[in-house]
């Protein structure tokens, strides 16, 4: 039976950034958590008082394939949607919370007001992640997709008083790690330090590992990945060094995309790597 939690239909679905940020995000957990019990019947169907025929729930999944195939991740504006299908039953929450948390960014853009406003809502969420409080946990497990972006050292105008936007971003490196089930990281615009590689070390699940235009102020721990494919992108930052790239020269790394000849032999030359696709652009 459909079992409303605010007051949403199928037919008003947020359409404004800010809209979202007042569903999933800013709920209370006790809202949340009777449709994330996740066991179910097909979902009853009225007319005031008129029970109509029950819709299988095969054709549900359908008409969820149809929206935004499972094989492409979510655009804004289909998070929107999910996010207000999520709400209506627990099978619509079945179905469409995983997909709204299948890739998650953080961001420390402080010129975009909407991100802003979202961070304080995604620190929440990671103190809740690391707290092992429900449904942030679960909700983490759903995650599939990490990106970082916009992590710089902002400069307040005199020497010596840098600081990282909406404060370090090692509260949302504590978070990550408790995604076990994520398969691809995508750090870009960042400093990169211990921080991000003691995370990325706590991933058993990761494939795929992207750096664009990082700066690697730390060297990492002595943990190894078991990321299978790596791409850098360098451009006119400083190439990191032989020591900072050890923990992704295992031999589990199969795919290797740089911009950087220097750092490919690098990472090739620290142990020798069974590594299948190597492109050099």
């Amino acid at each position: 039976m459909f079992q409303h939690v605010i007051s949403l239909s199928l037919g008003q679905v947020p359409m404004s950034r800010s809209s979202y940020v007042t569903t999933l995000f800013s709920l209370p957990p006790s809202n949340l958590m009777p449709i994330m019990n996740f066991s179910w019947s097909t979902p009853l169907r009225r007319n005031d008082q008129t029970d109509l025929p029950l819709i299988p729930n095969e054709i549900y999944l359908h008409i969820f394939e149809c929206i935004a195939p499972t094989h492409r991740p979510l655009s804004e504006q289909y998070v929107q949607t999910f996010s207000a299908l999520a709400l209506v039953c627990r099978f619509f929450c079945s179905v469409a919370l995983p997909r709204v948390f299948e890739r998650v960014t953080f961001s420390g853009n402080k010129y975009d007001e909407f991100n802003r406003i979202l961070a304080s809502r995604k620190a929440r969420w990671a103190t809740l992640i690391l707290a092992k409080a429900e449904p942030a946990k679960s909700f983490a497990l759903n995650v599939k997709e990490c990106i970082f972006k916009h992590w710089e050292f902002i400069d307040e105008g005199y020497k010596g008083n840098l600081k990282w936007p909406f404060g370090m971003p090692m509260l949302y490196c504590l978070a990550m790690a408790r995604m076990s089930n994520i398969r691809k990281v995508f750090i870009s615009s960042s400093i990169v330090n211990k921080d991000h590689w003691q995370a990325l070390a706590e991933l058993k699940q990761l494939d795929v590992l992207e750096f664009r235009f990082c700066s690697f102020i730390e060297d990492p721990p002595n943990k190894q990945l078991t990321v299978r494919a790596v791409m850098f992108r360098c451009g006119l930052h400083h190439s990191p060094s032989q020591l900072t790239l050890r923990p992704i020269a295992t031999t589990s790394l199969r795919s290797l995309e740089m911009d950087d000849v220097e750092v490919a032999l690098k990472i090739v030359a620290f142990r020798q790597l069974a590594i299948v696709d190597l492109v050099l652009d």
